[in-house]
């Protein structure tokens, strides 16, 4: 192994060893005396001018919430990014070679798709990298996407090759000098030049990367919702489909430009593969997003949900996740009442268990590190603290004989909020609030299962002369399992209040035969609890569910069925809601595209 001599910009000596890995613009080299960083050096016929000055921009303007610093551990989240330049000498008339950055050892992080896809899977893990930590991974991807966005990056070529993960669901990505980079101070953008085809948008199909600059923040937001359908998905592409509606479009890219999601505009002849888990294992907030990326984002990009978006939604889900009272490591979505891996592996429909359980007889997986594990026979053990709560809003407004009028001597009110460690070792952290009024006993916390934090609130500090006056703050909960935020609502008066969104539904150029679903959200706007039922005049028209309790919203999901809807070109209904606190109704209309004008148009 090659000696390098290379200097940083204030002319220190840094010796490089290797090169450990090289690439098609240059080579990786360990640095040393510096085990958690390496260097990237140039191929002489590469290094231009612009190339310094987009990794000069690069280092002016990294991602936040420490995803570039040089401490990298196995339980932390990280990026690749340049955090030094490195040059050929310590003269005057030195030159531009490469950059210093942050090493990800590929022996605990290995691309993304050896964990998507369930041979891989199985081959590394076992059962033990359960869907809990394939739902935690897509969490960490969407968190790390989302601080690169909001510096003004993009990624621009995401993949399955540039999207690493650790056996503890960390994340990290390599190859950043290839991303889109935003140079704020000379207002200047370096375009991403590369592209891999099953994760481009419709819009992007077929364009020259080379010799154009698109900005790719909106292929970086369909790309992200590819991974994260195929880690939840048991490795299956969005637009994977068979069916005879889809003979003539064998590649995946072809049904990517026509649009032909399978899980929810669904044609008579348009199915998803035969082996792909059943959609609803998916949790309805999840599943929305997916629409929003896949459906309503095919024709407008601009209705795609952000990384943002993404992580906070799935980290709800966290909170939500259950695990299997037969086989520990099955774990699924909380909107599901029973196990759908023991129901998948006894219909037969994979040939085995998705997520088997561990057997003493294990064979040893051949990248796992020796040192924080006992026993080698046996898949390695996933060490990672998952905080989940008895409930995401404290409301006082709903707990029975509890008011802020109330006429008891008692100055406060208390609720018992439970913190379950859902995962692995140690759940440590500590709560705060924004509000003098909410007050929280032992803020300090530490379990290896499940503890009760008291929460009160100082009725003495709240004035109580105003009825239906609402109050409202936050707890904070800072923890190695991630930071939460807990809101607390309380208010003198009791009454709920409905206000819908949307509130018509116009659907154009249906096609026939096509399954629709519309989501509307009903709020409470009011205090205490809406109820209600939600029904429909068609029989064209279902909706999920048709009775609901909540404090906040109560998300309805509203399917349209073309084949109930009869021949006419135009076709109107209802749903109707019924609250205490409010009724009213949302109009529905569809106009559908009969199958002779549906050929009449593509002809």
């Amino acid at each position: 192994m090659q000696k390098l001599t290379v200097f940083s910009e204030d002319k220190k000596r840094i010796t490089l060893s290797g090169p450990v890995k090289t690439g098609g613009e240059g080579a990786i080299y360990a640095i040393e005396n510096e085990p958690g960083l390496c260097a990237k050096i140039y191929f002489k016929d590469k290094l231009t001018p612009e190339l310094k000055d987009k990794i000069s921009a690069m280092l002016k303007n990294p991602p936040g919430d420490n995803l570039t610093g040089q401490r990298f551990g196995l339980r932390t989240s990280s990026i690749a990014w340049p955090v030094s330049l490195l040059y050929d000498s310590d003269k005057k008339n030195t030159k531009f070679i490469g950059f210093v950055m942050p090493f990800v050892d590929t022996s605990l992080f290995k691309e993304v798709h050896r964990y998507y896809d369930p041979e891989d899977r199985l081959k590394l893990m076992g059962g033990s990298f359960s869907w809990l930590y394939l739902l935690t991974a897509a969490f960490n991807i969407s968190f790390v996407i989302a601080a690169i966005h909001e510096k003004g990056h993009r990624i621009g070529d995401i993949s399955a090759s540039n999207i690493l993960v650790a056996r503890t669901s960390a994340v990290s990505i390599i190859d950043c000098d290839s991303f889109q980079i935003e140079d704020k101070e000379k207002k200047q953008i370096y375009y991403t030049k590369v592209a891999t085809g099953d994760f481009l948008p419709p819009e992007l199909m077929g364009r020259n990367f080379r010799d154009e600059n698109i900005d790719r923040y909106y292929s970086d937001l369909f790309a992200l919702g590819v991974i994260i359908f195929k880690l939840l998905m048991n490795g299956y592409h969005p637009f994977q489909a068979r069916g005879n509606g889809i003979s003539k479009y064998p590649t995946t890219e072809q049904k990517i430009m026509f649009g032909f999601f399978p899980y929810v505009r669904r044609s008579p002849d348009i199915f998803p593969p035969k082996h792909a888990p059943s959609y609803s294992i998916i949790p309805p907030a999840v599943r929305d997003l997916f629409s929003r990326c896949f459906v309503s984002g095919h024709k407008n990009k601009n209705l795609r949900p952000s990384a943002l978006e993404w992580a906070e939604i799935l980290r709800e889900e966290l909170n939500q996740i259950r695990q299997c009272k037969v086989n520990s490591n099955h774990w699924y979505s909380g909107h599901l009442d029973f196990c759908p891996w023991c129901r998948i592996k006894a219909s037969g429909k994979n040939n085995c268990d998705i997520f088997p359980p561990e057997k003493n007889n294990a064979k040893k997986s051949p990248f796992i590190s020796k040192k924080p594990f006992a026993d080698e026979s046996r898949p390695a053990k996933i060490f990672t603290p998952l905080a989940k709560f008895s409930t995401r809003h404290i409301d006082f407004r709903l707990l029975e004989n509890d008011s802020i009028k109330s006429e008891s001597k008692d100055k406060s009110l208390s609720f018992k909020l439970e913190i379950e460690n859902a995962g692995d070792g140690i759940l440590s952290g500590k709560l705060s609030s924004d509000r003098k009024w909410i007050i929280i006993k032992n803020k300090d916390f530490s379990t290896a299962k499940k503890a009760d934090v008291e929460i009160s609130i100082d009725k003495s500090i709240i004035p109580s002369d105003f009825e239906g006056l609402k109050f409202a703050g936050n707890i904070y909960f800072l923890s190695n399992s991630g930071n939460f935020k807990i809101p607390v609502t309380v208010a003198a008066g009791k009454a709920p209040c409905a206000e819908i969104s949307p509130k018509k539904i116009m659907l154009k150029d249906v096609n026939a035969g096509d399954i629709v679903q519309v989501n509307a959200v009903l709020s409470n706007k009011g205090d205490g609890i809406l109820k209600g039922s939600v029904s429909s005049d068609r029989d064209w028209i279902s909706v999920l569910p048709d009775s609901f309790s909540t404090g906040s919203e109560q998300i309805i999901e509203i399917i349209i069925d073309t084949n109930k809807a009869g021949n006419k070109i135009l076709v109107l209904g209802k749903v109707e809601i019924s609250t205490n606190g409010g009724s009213f109704y949302i109009p529905v209309g569809i106009t559908v595209l009969k199958k002779d004008s549906t050929d009449n148009k593509s002809q």
